[in-house]
């Protein structure tokens, strides 16, 4: 994509992205857990949340896996129908619940997370008037994404340069 911004395109050498193995799974109840999201180690899973207790979320019980980096990196070329048990398990095995779901999906994130940010906010080219942000400027989350972007329009819109 930026093909014709060189410049720009070099500066993203150094950015470091990492895969991340998600799976979506639903149950036909709510399951009894003490929490609606958690960060955990020691387990091919690294977070998990409950999808449902979101605002605007279906009601319908459903929970989030992300796996953990290098689990991730570890299973980068399975495929999603054998990762997918694989995360289940892991899910029972974090709840210390004997979980049967009625619906899951994996979905393999080649470039999830960014484990080396450019750690700038944006970058622009100038002379194209060509500008690129994203969560991999600042961090691996939703929140750096919005930084970045917020930061990226407010240079287009000073109109400085």
């Amino acid at each position: 994509l930026l093909g014709s911004a060189p410049a720009l395109a070099d500066r993203l050498q150094d950015v470091g992205m990492s895969p991340c193995w998600a799976a979506l799974l639903g149950f036909d109840k709510r399951l009894d857990l003490p929490f609606d999201a958690a960060w955990a180690s020691d387990s091919p899973i690294a977070w998990l949340a409950r999808n449902s207790s979101k605002p605007g979320r279906d009601d319908a019980e459903s929970w989030v896996l992300h796996a953990a980096r290098g689990w991730s990196e570890d299973n980068l070329e399975d495929e999603a129908d054998t990762i997918l048990p694989r995360l289940i398990d892991a899910f029972g095995a974090l709840t210390g619940l004997a979980v049967a779901p009625a619906f899951g999906t994996a979905h393999r994130w080649r470039y999830a997370l960014a484990h080396r940010p450019l750690g700038e906010a944006f970058l622009f080219d100038e002379d194209r008037r060509l500008g690129v942000c994203g969560d991999w400027c600042l961090a691996g989350r939703v929140e750096a994404a919005f930084q970045s972007g917020a930061a990226l329009a407010g240079r287009i819109l000073s109109g400085e340069g």
